[in-house]
């Protein structure tokens, strides 16, 4: 690929109790509503 075209992907994750939070929320809609 052309150095000029390169592309790159950056992740910014938040700190490791708001990821457990989200993680809780999900699972709750996921037993719930029967979703994924």
């Amino acid at each position: 690929m052309d150095k000029n075209k390169r592309l790159f992907f950056i992740a910014l994750l938040p700190p490791q109790e708001i990821q457990d939070h989200v993680t809780e929320i999900k699972q709750y809609f996921a037993d719930r509503y029967n979703s994924r």
